[in-house]
């Protein structure tokens, strides 16, 4: 059986990917704490006209409970635009956990 781990990350990336977010997704796990994992991605950013103008690191807090991942936190820089992402980032990232935790081999 694939570590849990590793199928977190290959699920974020490969269906959390595109529209502003980084396929390039990495995880960790904190040695504390063995219930907890750390994702991290960058989201891209666009200006009003569709022009690249830089991205942001994106960080996804998770928690193993009884079987089912959870998100604890999710959190951005803030970008150089002032635009705020934190919802559509947040349902995004929940969106995709919920559809991982239908599929997970614990």
């Amino acid at each position: 059986m694939q570590e849990l781990s590793d199928q977190i990350e290959n699920y974020f990336n490969e269906n959390l990917s595109g529209s502003g977010f980084d396929s390039d997704w990495e995880i960790s796990q904190p040695k504390t704490h063995a219930a907890r994992y750390t994702l991290k991605s960058y989201y891209h950013l666009m200006n009003d006209v569709g022009y690249y103008v830089g991205y942001t690191p994106i960080y996804a807090y998770l928690e193993l409970i009884q079987g089912k991942l959870y998100i604890r936190n999710v959190r951005y820089n803030t970008n150089p635009r002032g635009v705020y992402l934190g919802d559509y980032i947040f349902e995004m990232v929940d969106f995709t956990l919920a559809n991982l935790n239908q599929t997970l081999e614990v």
